[in-house]
């Protein structure tokens, strides 16, 4: 990242001459005297927008040496005008597969999220080739690995997903049918890293 160190702060009330810092490429900054962050608190001179530009709604940038690209669309029923009016993000591969979503922080910084394939087809194929697999083993296999694929803020509803398919597998008629539905449920409601 390119900093700018050292330089006046925006803030009128501050007056310092060379407590900011501002990053270039996150178009945000910090005054380490009055610890106001640029641009999330208004109130900054109005020169400062020419001097410490900032990210403007819609801008859309190329990243790692032009092997992905930053766009706007619309994904899971969320429109694409929604996705501009919020400033969020799709990141495609050289293929124009989107891998990750981009969200915007107040204070300019970037929260980026991996797309994980949630493919029914795959996964429905996956249990008819491994039903030879006692189900208990698959369930616990699951549990063992959670914390390497799972949002930490999603294992508490895999383990409740688990628990109930597992209990749920000692009566079901049909085993494949009942781990098809289970690993549905977590491909539905569990957030993956």
């Amino acid at each position: 990242m390119s900093w700018r160190s050292h330089v006046k702060c925006p803030y009128s009330d501050c007056g310092s001459s060379d407590a900011f810092s501002y990053n270039t490429e996150s178009k945000a900054g910090k005054c380490h005297s009055c610890e106001k962050k640029y641009p999330a608190e208004k109130g900054y001179e109005s020169w400062a927008l020419e001097e410490y530009p900032i990210n403007q709604r819609g801008e859309v940038m190329m990243l790692s040496a032009r092997t992905e690209e930053e766009v706007f669309e619309g994904c899971r029923g969320i429109t694409l005008e929604t996705m501009k009016f919020f400033n969020v993000s799709t990141v495609l591969d050289r293929s124009s597969k989107p891998i990750k979503h981009v969200y915007p922080y107040p204070s300019g910084g970037r929260k980026m999220r991996n797309l994980k394939e949630k493919d029914f087809r795959s996964m429905r194929k996956w249990v008819a080739e491994n039903m030879d697999v006692d189900s208990a083993a698959i369930f616990r296999a699951i549990y063992d690995h959670m914390n390497d694929a799972v949002a930490p803020n999603s294992i508490p509803q895999l383990v409740l997903i688990l628990a109930d398919y597992q209990f749920k597998s000692s009566f079901a008629a049909d085993k494949e049918l009942n781990m098809v539905a289970c690993l549905t449920e977590v491909m539905a409601q569990v957030e993956f890293v």
